[in-house]
């Protein structure tokens, strides 16, 4: 399951890719913030905090979000640039996220980074 979004936000704006991933019920299953500041931060539900140092530095930028039953991963243009374990026992900020790969996202409003989005199928605007 893998979600794109593109972005045209510079390093050091503050801008920030923001996204809730939700059960079918409506029952928060984690999330995952990108923040566009000098140095560039990742925090998802479950790993809490990381500073990724390898981010392509195009001012355009394509970011894939995947889940599976045991990783979190964020790759950039292509190239990796975050992943993480969440299987059972792993998660070291809030046991319990990412259990379910069968959810909704919503894009928080504190989310001013994303411009469009698909999931393979189609092309949306935010």
């Amino acid at each position: 399951h893998s979600l794109y979004i593109s972005t045209d936000s510079e390093s050091g704006s503050g801008d920030k890719i923001y996204i809730g991933m939700y059960k079918r019920r409506g029952d928060f299953d984690g999330g995952v913030r990108i923040s566009f500041n000098s140095m560039w931060e990742v925090l998802d539900r479950c790993n809490g905090y990381s500073y990724p140092t390898n981010i392509p530095m195009e001012r355009n930028k394509i970011w894939k979000i995947s889940r599976t039953v045991t990783h979190i991963s964020i790759s950039c243009n292509g190239v990796e640039v975050y992943k993480k374990s969440v299987v059972a026992g792993s998660c070291s900020y809030s046991e319990g996220y990412f259990k379910d790969l069968d959810v909704d996202i919503k894009f928080w409003s504190s989310d001013t980074a994303s411009d469009r989005f698909t999931t393979g199928m189609s092309v949306s605007r935010v």
